[in-house]
């Protein structure tokens, strides 16, 4: 099911308002998307709705995912060529439940009969491979309620919630973003992904905890 999120919705609903630039953003990128679409619409930008779901709709103005998922949505015409832009790095993190045992790496965790969940998709194959060395059985989160239920659960930090968190030595997920291939403002979009990759839409896009490239 898509969430959407919308950012300044009051104002949309003034007389003669604009349509919104559409951004489609995958889970781990989503509140990260939301906190550049608020800025970007305080700078005097459009304001902007983030869908959160997979890249697979062309008509979105902007794509918004890991790397992996932008470089699979432009070879399969999803999005437009040469649009890509990189933003920021997103690390990974183990985030324990407070039933938890007191421990202080993923191995000791391991080590401690833990049962740890991961983040399912493409964009956390590193992730997934860096579990499966260490357990028998890699246990994928159906969904992000799913894995905040978890004793304990490896997520990028964007989507760590609350609990105790420990940095872990999982590649981090670079954030890309790409003009859809049928976006219906792509010249706006292309303003918001030059903002994307200035220094203040990297800061904007890292108050979700992440840090700019």
């Amino acid at each position: 099911m898509i969430v959407r999120l919308v950012v300044g919705l009051l104002a949309l609903l003034a007389p003669g308002a604009t349509a919104p630039l559409r951004i489609r953003a995958t889970e781990a990128m989503a509140p990260c998307a939301a906190a550049a679409a608020r800025a970007f619409a305080a700078t005097g930008g459009r304001l902007a709705t983030v869908e959160t779901g997979s890249l697979d709709d062309a008509t979105a103005d902007v794509l918004l995912g890991s790397g992996v998922e932008i470089t699979r949505a432009l070879e399969s015409g999803l999005g437009r060529d040469d649009s890509d832009v990189a933003i920021a790095e997103i690390p990974w993190v183990l985030v324990l439940a407070d039933r938890a045992p007191a421990v202080s790496s993923l191995d000791e965790a391991v080590r401690a009969g833990l049962e740890v969940e991961v983040l399912a998709g493409p964009a956390a194959y590193e992730a997934r491979r860096f579990l499966s060395s260490r357990v028998a059985q890699v246990r994928e989160g159906r969904d992000l309620a799913e894995l905040r239920k978890a004793e304990g659960a490896l997520v990028p930090l964007s989507l760590a919630g609350p609990g105790r968190r420990i940095r872990v030595d999982v590649p981090a997920l670079v954030a890309q973003a790409a003009v859809g291939a049928r976006a219906q403002a792509p010249d706006l979009a292309g303003t918001f992904l030059a903002y994307l990759g200035a220094e203040s839409g990297k800061r904007a896009f890292s108050e979700c905890g992440v840090s700019g490239r």
